[in-house]
C-alpha cells in the first residue's frame, strides 16, 4: 500500500501482455461521485498496485466540469489480469461499511 492516496497516470503502472501490448481494461464498476466513493476506490486499488481508467457515463464529464461532479458516477476500469482482485478489494471494502454501519445503529447513542 506504499501508494494510498497518491494519484498515478493508469498506463505507466499498467500491465503488459507477453507481446509488449497493454492488458485489456474491462469494466469493475460504477462508484458514486455524490459520496466521493469512487475516488476513495481509486486510491485503494492503486495502493494494492492495481491501475484504474476511469470514465464519466453519458452526460457525466460536462456535470463534473460545471458542477464539480457527475450525476452519472464514475466507471472505473482496470486491467484484465487483475479483475478478480479489484473486486475482492472492492467487495470487501462494502462489506466492511456495511458492517460499520449496521454497529452504529445497533449501539445506543450518547444523548
Amino acid at each position: 500500500m506504499k501508494n494510498w492516496g497518491k494519484s498515478t497516470d493508469p498506463m505507466k503502472n499498467w500491465p503488459l501482455q507477453d507481446d509488449g501490448t497493454p492488458v485489456r481494461p474491462v469494466y469493475l464498476c460504477n462508484e458514486s461521485s455524490l459520496s466521493f466513493s469512487a475516488e476513495v476506490a481509486v486510491s485503494m486499488l492503486n495502493a494494492y498496485g492495481i491501475p484504474v481508467m476511469t470514465q464519466y457515463p453519458s452526460g457525466g464529464s460536462m456535470g463534473k466540469v460545471v458542477l464539480g461532479i457527475s450525476g452519472y458516477g464514475q466507471e472505473l476500469y482496470v486491467p484484465e489480469t487483475m479483475l478478480d482482485t479489484a473486486r475482492d478489494l472492492i467487495s470487501d471494502d462494502v462489506e466492511i461499511l456495511e458492517e460499520e454501519m449496521y454497529e452504529s445503529l445497533d449501539s445506543p447513542s450518547d444523548r
